[in-house]
Order: C-alpha cells, then structure tokens, then sequence
C-alpha cells in the first residue's frame, strides 16, 4: 500500500496560475482597506503626479539663458573679436570674462556655475583667410550636461552663422565657391 502522505513539492516548483491570482486578490483587498481609511496616503497618491505634472510641465525648463562663460582668446584679431561678440550677442549667454591660460578655463568650469568655455588658437585668423577649416574648442561643463549640449548647439549655430555671413567665399576650382568654417571642438 502507497503511504497516504504526499510528497513535499520542491522549492523551485511554481504554485498554478490561480494561487498566484488568488494571492494578488488578496493584496488588493488589503490594500484597497488601507487606502479607503487613510485619507493622507489617498492624497497623497492622487496629488503627487499633478503636482509632478505641474513642477516638470511649467516651472523646470531647459532652455538656457544668460549662462557665464570665459574666452581665451590667444589670436587677438579682427576676426576673433568679431565671433566672441557674435557669441555674446546669444540671448544664452552673458558677457564673456576673458582669461589667460587653457588652465584658467578649466578651473572656471570647475569651481563656478559656468557652462562652457571656448579657446580660440593664435592662428585662427591666418586658417580662415587660407580659405581652411579652423576649429575653436568649446569646454563644457559635464555636470550640467543638459544644459551644455543645448548651449554648444547654440555656439554651433552661432559659429555657422560667423562662418557664412563674416568669411569671404573663394572661387577654388571654378566649379563651386567655398566658405571656410568655423568648426567646433567639444570637450566636457
């Protein structure tokens, strides 16, 4: 005769579908007890994703505006004079605070609240009037990566605008007139 007591199921086995059902139901239950007798947490529930849908919809952008910045600025020409005030004219962006080293730039960036700062190399003028690409590095700051992409796309469009309205176009090939460009290096 078989022994009438039943084998202890396993620890990996998996109960059927209608325990598990049942067990959810029960939760619920509780639950739903819970929430109908305490009317903070029912609040609470209610009015934190309105409050969240208000904060995040109206009152935090990421739209930037008067954003400081500094400019080593080691070519001193007409024309780099000329793409810092375009820069600035930038509704993002303050009036520059020029400093004298690479590593003035980056120590601005890491103890104050700036996003970004931009170093023109010393031959920058000589490149454009050779009808050359000539980049500008652009640090940004990494801790406010949000807000420092959308203002190094703002400098970008700024720089194509420098590029396109400043630059003289040169008749290389005959075929097609070129500009030379302003390009941009980022760097966080």
């Amino acid at each position: 005769m078989k022994d009438e007591k039943s084998e202890p199921r396993p620890l990996n086995s998996v109960p059927p579908l209608f325990m598990r059902f049942h067990h959810i139901l029960a939760v619920t239950r509780k639950e739903t007890r819970v929430m109908r007798h305490d009317h903070g947490l029912l609040a609470a529930i209610l009015i934190q994703p309105i409050l969240y849908l208000l904060l995040f919809g109206l009152a935090i952008t990421n739209e930037v505006t008067n954003a400081e910045w500094v400019v080593y600025d080691q070519s001193h020409t007409d024309l780099s004079r000329r793409l810092i005030s375009d820069l600035a004219s930038l509704t993002a962006l303050q009036e520059p605070r020029y400093v004298g080293s690479e590593n003035d730039v980056v120590g601005f960036l890491r103890r104050q609240n700036g996003l970004a700062g931009i170093i023109i190399p010393w031959n920058f003028d000589e490149k454009l009037m050779r009808g050359q690409e000539s980049p500008i590095q652009v640090l940004l700051n990494g801790a406010q990566t949000g807000s420092a992409l959308r203002l190094a796309n703002y400098i970008s469009q700024a720089a194509s605008t420098f590029s396109l309205t400043h630059l003289p176009t040169r008749d290389r090939s005959e075929q097609r007139l070129t500009t030379p460009r302003v390009t941009l290096e980022k760097r966080y």
